[in-house]
């Protein structure tokens, strides 16, 4: 069955090649896929094999195009759509000269809620993929059937096995993904084998980040989606001496004002996972130099690979379980916490051990986490490579986690407890609570 799925994958692919780029046309080396998407913007890339000209129309209905946009000859072209709407389904057609290579329904990308909105959406997580392995296909053919419910992916790093080099993403990542990466952003983080070739140049020259820290790096980056707010961070080449305290720094301060603007979840994800016990164990650099900033700014949900196993922690503070139910997160009150998922078996994979800290754990088997968020909801299922749910788990934001003590006067229990003079902080915490008594705020 694998290997139908590996060869149905790479036929398909050259098969729409020849399509498209009969009649003399040059061909694509690589089809159009879509990069660091925003409220206002997108980005899409193509390679072609030969040296030329092209351009990308737009518009948000299909033939009635809002502009063309123009690439410079070469074999690289890359397009930066901007002023559009938020929230909003663009199509788009890419062609040469006369000719229009690619166009139809299944061209398209979307533009980000504003932050803060309360709109729901899905996102795929999973790294350690790319190895051109059978089970990387019969993942890949999951992500395919799902792919209408989810607007993005975030993928955990190791793309590319075993070093990372440019053949084997056009073997074993633009193949097998096209039908995802052309109308969805793939947001990455760097893993230790996307580094071994040339200190990871082709993981640079395909991935297109924000870049939006004071180095104008794209090795840590952040995105909001709705009231999401997502930071990548580097484990691999920014993780010692200066370059290290610079990310850190950074990453405090960027988490800070994600609070202060009203983002209701913090995410963050990177490679190795501070906790594990499948083909990695724990990592004790990660849990001193980036847990501590998890528990200091409330970051809800943490997400890493490099561990090839499914894995989801109990609600941790500290290194310790502050929440011990296997479902639901918090189920006792306010405790601050944050849950850890390893999602590394995206195509590799290996045994696992227990471990003290994991409310979850699965081995010898390939899938990806799905993460789905409405309002103050967040559900995370994780799906095996046959499309079965192993796993599933709610959390509620930190921001509703409220730890704060709030003791009030029975002559303002009223006026405060509906006030909207209150303080910002009381105000962040009163969706959380349902009584208002003589003494206190009750949950």
């Amino acid at each position: 069955m694998h290997l139908r799925l590996l060869r149905s994958a790479a036929a398909m692919f050259f098969l729409l090649l020849f399509v498209a780029f009969q009649n003399g046309h040059a061909q694509f080396s690589i089809q159009p896929y879509v990069q660091n998407t925003a409220t206002n913007k997108a980005v899409v890339i193509w390679y072609t094999s030969s040296s030329q000209s092209g351009f990308l129309r737009y518009g948000r209905e299909m033939g009635q195009w809002l502009n063309t946009l123009p690439t410079p000859s070469g074999t690289r072209h890359r397009v930066e759509i901007t002023n559009l709407n938020p929230n909003t389904k663009y199509f788009y057609e890419v062609g040469s000269g006369n000719a229009v290579h690619v166009t139809g329904e299944l061209y398209f990308f979307r533009t980000h809620p504003k932050p803060g909105a309360r709109v729901p959406f899905r996102f795929f997580a999973f790294g350690d993929f790319g190895d051109g392995s059978d089970t990387q296909m019969a993942t890949a053919a999951q992500l395919i059937k799902q792919d209408r419910r989810h607007q993005f992916a975030l993928l955990l790093g190791d793309i590319i096995y075993s070093s990372g080099s440019r053949d084997k993403y056009l073997s074993d990542y633009f193949p097998v993904y096209q039908d995802l990466i052309r109308h969805s952003a793939w947001w990455p983080t760097l893993g230790n084998h996307d580094i071994k070739s040339n200190g990871g140049a082709a993981y640079f020259e395909f991935f297109e980040t924000p870049a939006n820290n004071p180095r104008k790096i794209e090795n840590y980056y952040s995105f909001d989606y709705a009231n999401a707010h997502i930071v990548s961070l580097d484990d691999e080449l920014h993780f010692s001496g200066n370059d290290l305290q610079q990310q850190l720094d950074w990453v405090k301060k960027d988490l800070a004002d994600a609070k202060n603007r009203g983002q209701q979840w913090l995410i963050a994800m990177w490679h190795k996972p501070p906790y594990s016990a499948g083909t990695h164990g724990d990592d004790e650099d990660i849990q001193k130099y980036f847990v501590p900033i998890m528990d200091e700014h409330g970051v809800d949900l943490v997400l890493c690979g490099h561990s090839h196993v499914a894995e989801r922690s109990f609600l941790l503070n500290n290194n310790r379980i502050v929440n011990k139910d296997l479902n639901s997160y918090p189920k006792d009150g306010f405790k601050p916490g944050t849950i850890y998922v390893v999602s590394g078996a995206g195509g590799k994979t290996g045994s696992v051990d227990p471990h003290p800290l994991m409310g979850f754990q699965l081995g010898d088997v390939t899938g990806f986490e799905s993460i789905y968020i409405n309002g103050d909801t967040l559900i995370g299922e994780w799906m095996n490579d046959k499309g079965e749910r192993k796993d599933r788990w709610r959390s509620r934001p930190a921001s509703l986690r409220c730890t704060i003590p709030i003791r009030f006067t029975p002559a303002r229990r009223e006026r405060d407890c509906t006030s909207a003079s209150a303080s910002p902080a009381l105000r962040q915490c009163m969706p959380r609570f349902t009584t208002c008594s003589a003494g206190s705020w009750r949950a």
